[in-house]
C-alpha cells in the first residue's frame, strides 16, 4: 500500500474491492494471510495490490507438491502502467505512446532488483486509423547508490532499507538536515487510513486505536466515504 501511494502521489478516492483469506485453523482467524484489493485514485487512475504470506502449490505433480512454498511470485513487483498518450508527428501521422515501468524485488533492492521501462510506440494515418508503423523498446536500470551530488544523501551498494531507516532516525535525532526520506507522522497517519479502510471493505475487524491516537488523529476522507459506500 505503502507503494501505491508513493507511486500516485495522492491517496485512493475508492476502494472497490477487497477479500482476504484468513489465517488458518490454530491462528486468529480475524487476521489476513491473504488479501487482495482494487483502489481508486483522481484522474481515473486504478491500482490493484496481492499479497499472500503462504502461498503454495502450482508445481508438477499437485497431489505431492500442492503443500510447498511457491515461488513463481518472487520476487515481489510493482507494474506501473501509464496512459496513452497522442501527438502528432514531423509526417502528420498520429503517433501513440504508452510507457510501462516494473520494479522486481522492490522490497529487498539491496539484495537483487531490476527496474524495467518499456515504451511501446505506434504510428497510425490520422485519416483512416491504419497502423502504419509500431515499435516495442525496453531499458534496463539498476541502482544500489542513490546519487550523492548536493543533496546530502549518502549510502553504500549493500545497504538495506533498514539501514537507510537508521540512518534518517540518527540524523532527526540529531538535528542534521538529513536524506530527504524521512516519514512524516501524517504520512502514517494516512497509510493506517488506507488500511483501515481495505479491512473494512474485506469485513475484517479494525486494529484497537490507542487512547492518544483517538484524541489526536482524525477520520481520513477514505474511510469515510468507503463507511458511507459499505452502508
Amino acid at each position: 500500500m505503502s507503494v501505491v501511494r508513493s507511486i500516485f502521489a495522492s491517496e485512493p478516492t475508492n476502494i472497490t474491492s477487497a477479500t482476504y483469506r484468513p489465517m488458518r485453523d490454530g491462528f486468529d482467524t480475524k487476521c489476513d494471510e491473504a488479501i487482495k484489493a482494487a483502489y481508486e485514485f483522481a484522474n481515473d487512475g486504478m491500482a490493484r495490490i496481492s499479497a499472500d504470506l503462504s502461498a503454495r502449490g502450482g508445481y508438477w505433480f499437485p497431489w505431492l507438491t500442492k503443500t510447498w512454498p511457491s515461488v513463481f511470485n518472487l520476487p515481489p513487483t510493482v507494474s506501473v502502467h501509464l496512459k496513452t498518450k497522442k501527438e502528432n508527428d514531423a509526417q502528420g501521422l498520429e503517433k501513440w505512446t504508452r510507457k510501462s515501468v516494473v520494479m522486481y524485488c522492490y522490497m529487498l533492492p539491496h539484495i537483487y532488483h531490476r527496474i524495467d521501462v518499456t515504451t511501446a510506440t505506434e504510428l497510425r494515418n490520422n485519416r483512416n486509423g491504419k497502423l502504419v508503423k509500431s515499435e516495442k523498446k525496453t531499458d534496463f536500470f539498476k541502482s544500489y547508490k542513490w546519487a550523492t551530488g548536493g543533496e546530502n544523501r549518502k549510502g553504500e551498494e549493500w545497504w538495506s532499507t533498514y539501514r537507510y531507516q537508521l540512518e534518517a532516525f540518527v540524523d532527526r535525532v540529531k538535528g542534521r538536515k538529513g536524506s530527504g526520506v524521512w516519514v512524516e507522522g501524517e504520512d502514517s497517519i494516512r497509510q493506517m487510513e488506507m488500511i483501515d479502510a481495505t479491512y473494512v471493505k474485506a469485513g475484517l475487524p479494525l486494529r484497537p486505536t490507542s487512547k492518544i491516537m483517538a484524541t489526536t488523529s482524525h477520520q481520513g476522507d477514505l474511510f469515510e466515504n468507503n463507511q458511507l459506500g459499505k452502508n
